[in-house]
């Protein structure tokens, strides 16, 4: 019983603890979202704005290119560091993955999934490389 009662209280804490410290930290979230709503509104800048600033120049082609797709995300989940990485590192956002239905200009539809690495600076976080975006940035727009 001595074990019992306070490892339960530890459960507890845990357990209030838990929501409040996944909850503090939204800037990868909102980085994600916000360049996927962008794009839909066809605001190039608004989403280039959320790319890391050392990456904006070389994406901005393809982001010009994805510009009018739409999306809507079904699932959206933050990696975190853990707390065995420290005390002040713990709960910052390592990466986002994605899932979303995806519409196309031109008509199509598929369901994609993306794996978003960035980095946080001050209260914000940069995406590295566009969600749903190839491997390396675009030296020239594609033919239409």
């Amino acid at each position: 019983m001595r074990i019992v009662l306070p490892l339960l209280a530890l459960t507890a804490l845990a357990a209030l603890l838990g929501p409040i410290i996944e909850g503090r930290e939204r800037s990868a979230e909102r980085a994600v979202r916000g360049y996927l709503v962008a794009v839909q509104n066809g605001d190039v800048n608004g989403a280039l704005e959320n790319l890391d600033p050392v990456n904006r120049t070389d994406w901005r082609i393809f982001v010009e290119h994805q510009v009018g797709d739409t999306f809507r995300v079904r699932e959206l989940s933050v990696q975190r560091a853990p707390f065995i990485d420290g005390p002040t590192s713990w709960g910052k956002p390592l990466s986002v993955t994605v899932v979303a239905d995806i519409a196309g200009k031109g008509g199509e539809h598929w369901q994609a999934t993306s794996h978003v690495t960035g980095r946080s600076e001050g209260d914000r976080w940069y995406i590295e490389s566009p969600p749903f975006g190839p491997d390396e940035p675009w030296l020239v727009p594609p033919e239409s």
